[in-house]
């Protein structure tokens, strides 16, 4: 292990039992209560999250929520250009760690560690231990391990680096409890009234979902070969349509429960923002979607834009990162 490394591993004992008894999302927790103690940024950001404020919108059948969160407005407005993040230090290499932060080691590869910007009281950074470009594609697998042992208390989710990763330099996925995103708690209903099922049996399902609002590509799966395989298939087609960027863009959730197994959703994405962000004056609205956007929480770093978003303009700006019906419709017969 070199030296970076293993400074930045926490040693706890307690947490050290945690991990050895396979007790991922504790070990976290466990974690954050330490560094809550010893890294001011943190504390200050957690106590923050008292003064954010979240109201709810309704649609055809189901909720999404809005919240005001002033300090995410670094990420929201961060520039993601080639140009700028060949320019600056990778914040998430291990060497430019702040030198407060600690994380958790998982399988001598990923670092779990405490997003200094949170959005929930408890979201961790799940960090490539190694420089290494944002794309999911060889590291599918490692997704679908990682929300396992996290257990179905957490999801764990990607923003491919056209379409909300703020690092597209450095692999990295996020995870934050499930019971945060609405869409968990609405899935089967938003399955059964816009899904559209196109493979079934005993061992997976997959559906396509048009809700109105987004555009994803549904599976379910005690087998992850099975949901590997498939994801596949999504992530070729996907590629083929955009071979002028470096991955498609999408956004993943995934979950793991030991009964059922595996819930993986794909966002298909057309857009990284919409021409709300780039509007000037009132028509502005400062929103760049990514996961926890679509997964019924549309974050806003301004208050102005907090109170006059609506139903109409959450509408719009979704209508524009997400392929048309026919678009979309396309693209699943090509996968189907």
């Amino acid at each position: 292990m070199n030296t970076p490394l293993k400074n930045k591993i926490t040693f706890d004992p307690k947490i050290n039992a945690l991990l050895f008894a396979h007790q991922f999302c504790d070990a976290a927790i466990k974690l954050q209560s330490q560094q809550k103690k010893q890294w001011e940024l943190l504390s200050k950001s957690l106590s923050s999250l008292k003064q954010t404020r979240l109201k709810a919108i309704q649609f055809d059948g189901y909720i999404l929520f809005c919240q005001y969160n002033s300090q995410r407005s670094i990420s929201t407005s961060a520039d993601v250009s080639d140009r700028t993040i060949k320019n600056r230090k990778c914040f998430l290499c291990v060497k430019n760690l702040p030198k407060e932060q600690k994380g958790i080691l998982i399988e001598d590869k990923f670092m779990l560690l405490c997003n200094p910007f949170p959005i929930f009281n408890h979201h961790f950074t799940i960090v490539y231990t190694e420089h290494h470009p944002q794309l999911i594609s060889n590291h599918f697998w490692d997704l679908l391990s990682l929300a396992k042992k996290m257990n179905d208390r957490f999801v764990v989710f990607y923003n491919g680096p056209k379409c909300g990763a703020s690092a597209p330099d450095h692999l990295h996925f996020q995870t934050v409890e499930k019971s945060c995103l609405p869409i968990f708690d609405q899935l089967e209903l938003i399955k059964n009234k816009f899904g559209q099922l196109h493979k079934s049996g005993s061992n997976i399902s997959v559906h396509s979902i048009d809700d109105g609002l987004r555009k994803f590509i549904l599976m379910q799966s005690l087998d992850a070969q099975l949901v590997d395989n498939y994801f596949q298939k999504i992530y070729t087609v996907l590629n083929k349509r955009n071979e002028k960027i470096s991955e498609p863009m999408l956004n993943i959730l995934c979950t793991y429960d030991g009964n059922s197994g595996w819930t993986v959703l794909v966002f298909v994405r057309s857009k990284h923002r919409s021409s709300h962000y780039f509007n000037k004056g009132k028509s502005k609205i400062l929103m760049s979607p990514a996961s926890v956007d679509v997964g019924g929480v549309c974050i806003l770093p301004r208050e102005e834009d907090y109170v006059k978003i609506s139903s109409e303009s959450i509408k719009e700006i979704f209508s524009e990162i997400f392929p048309d019906g026919v678009e979309f419709n396309k693209i699943i017969k090509e996968i189907s």
